[in-house]
């Protein structure tokens, strides 16, 4: 009798059966090297986005403080410049309150009655012209020239200077166009005189004008000394009311 070997009824068991197995469990690995493999991808990409996101804060920190230190240089620069204007323009403010007055707000003590001779009508014309002549030049050359520099001022002492420009603009503008308004006239039998032959109120609205000009400058002037670091200054024998009376 013929003896027959079958390897699918070994002993050690069923070939299919374990190759079953097997592929089972090659299957199970490849799921947990994939699963090993997916898990490291995600840590890597976290500790990428990790890395960006710090790399991100340092870059917004890093800007931050050169935009902080851009600021403090400019208004560092601002400063200097501010102090600079100061010292240039010091002296002019200061003067301004006793030029407006000695130039102009004197004529509102001096202008004449109605009842008074044609003499002190002439002497009062020919110092309004005057007047006009020197009103017709600036009383801030010096801001002027430094207009563009103005801003670099303390907000409110830059306006107020800036304002008080636009008057000594306003006020040559007005001592202009008032100089043509007075002529010589001849009366029979008298001397030639000079006289305003225009409405009298353009010579009160411009010496109200000028009061104003003069207040306003009477009230920046020690502020802007202020600033500066100069001493104080009296002011009061430039203001009208005390040499109107």
């Amino acid at each position: 009798m013929s003896i027959t070997f079958c390897p699918l009824e070994a002993d050690w068991g069923n070939f299919a059966d374990w190759a079953t197995v097997a592929v089972g469990a090659w299957g199970i690995v490849a799921a947990t090297t994939v699963g090993i493999g997916a898990a490291g991808a995600t840590l890597w990409v976290a500790m990428l986005a990790h890395r960006t996101s710090k790399r991100a804060t340092q870059i917004a920190e890093r800007a931050t403080l050169i935009a902080q230190q851009q600021h403090d240089e400019a208004v560092q620069s601002r400063q200097a410049n501010a102090r600079i204007v100061g010292r240039l323009l010091v002296h002019e403010v200061s003067a301004l309150p006793e030029r407006v007055w000695m130039h102009h707000l004197r004529s509102a003590r001096e202008r004449p009655k109605s009842s008074d001779g044609p003499e002190v009508h002439e002497q009062y014309a020919r110092h309004l012209v005057n007047m006009l002549k020197l009103g017709s030049k600036p009383l801030l050359p010096g801001t002027e020239l430094s207009q563009d520099r103005i801003h670099t001022l303390p907000d409110e002492l830059g306006n107020d200077l800036a304002r008080l420009l636009g008057f000594s603009r306003t006020m040559m503008t007005r001592s202009e166009g008032l100089l043509p308004q007075f002529v010589e006239v001849q009366l029979e039998g008298q001397p030639p005189r000079l006289r305003h032959v225009a409405s009298s109120n353009y010579i009160t609205e411009y010496l109200q004008f000028l009061r104003q000009f003069s207040e306003l400058s009477l009230e920046f002037a020690p502020k802007f000394r202020e600033f500066v670091g100069e001493p104080v200054m009296d002011f009061s024998n430039s203001r009208i009311g005390s040499r109107s009376k």
